[in-house]
């Protein structure tokens, strides 16, 4: 008796369900960002059981992008979050996805504080500082699990951390701490280059920054993966063997301007006296 054809089947997690528990895995994830380093996080999450997604990217994919997104060459002038619900309903029919084409500063309030309601974790993987602050505003604000990710300019490393409301610190903790502390990774451990330097004055572009690998961002996207199936686990209160998270922040350095060094450092992070996102915040 021939079996039920392929295409109208779930994702079969039963050789993985020992790691993530026997749960549905129906918790609502809001991703910002799908470029490279919040591509590859969607796809971990989905591979891994998790189908109820909302994407918000304006971007489009574009042939500078070839060297460290997933997306294929016939992809190019597309939306990068339709891209990506093009690949979750492949990979699992019984995906269930929303794209929003907007840039986030775009939404009004009453939006803001509808896609906090709705979500159980938001994954902030943008390449913006700005709206990495607006999205730990919303979620210290909304009491909304939240996980960050991003790679330093080079990909010389990369930061991780997990907002858990009531028991971890902020975004904006987390600069302020790290301004404290000396032997993290940061943009300015890669020197420019003067090629660098030329286009960055010489034809306007202030927000030009060079590049990781895409193996530098695809180490950093996994942890930041693992960091939120934590977080979603934790919600679910799945019976699972994957551990909770025993540190909040993770600062990976990968390598140096003049050499490779691999480091993590892990710290548990504190909410700051004193700041002004979520010291007023009751846990």
């Amino acid at each position: 008796m021939a079996g039920k054809p392929t295409e109208t089947l779930g994702l079969d997690c039963q050789r993985i369900r020992h790691l993530t528990g026997a749960g549905t895995q129906d918790s609502k994830i809001t991703i910002v960002g799908l470029g490279s380093g919040g591509f590859p996080v969607m796809q971990h999450l989905a591979m891994s059981g998790w189908r109820r997604f909302t994407l918000i990217d304006p971007d489009k994919l574009e042939s500078v992008n070839l060297v460290k997104h997933p997306g294929l060459r016939k992809d190019q002038g597309r939306l990068k979050i339709d891209i990506a619900a093009e690949w979750l309903a492949d990979r699992n029919p019984h995906s269930e996805v929303v794209v929003d084409p907007r840039d986030i500063r775009d939404l009004a309030e009453s939006e803001m504080s509808r896609l906090a309601e709705e979500s159980d974790l938001i994954i902030s993987a943008t390449d913006s500082n700005s709206i990495r602050h607006m999205i730990n505003d919303l979620c210290v604000r909304t009491q909304t699990p939240m996980t960050v990710g991003l790679v330093h300019r080079g990909g010389t490393g990369g930061t991780v951390m997990a907002f858990q409301p009531g028991m971890s610190g902020c975004y904006m903790c987390l600069e302020t701490v790290s301004e404290g502390l000396e032997g993290l990774p940061a943009d300015q451990d890669y020197p420019r280059s003067q090629e660098e330097q030329d286009i960055i004055y010489g034809r306007g572009q202030r927000n030009y920054a060079l590049a990781g690998l895409s193996a530098d961002i695809a180490i950093v996207s996994a942890i930041h993966a693992q960091a939120s199936m934590a977080q979603l686990l934790d919600l679910e209160q799945a019976a699972r063997s994957i551990p909770r998270l025993n540190a909040s922040w993770m600062a990976i350095q990968i390598r140096l301007a003049s050499n490779w060094e691999w480091q993590t450092t892990l710290i548990d992070l504190p909410k700051i006296d004193g700041c002004i996102c979520c010291s007023n915040i009751r846990d």
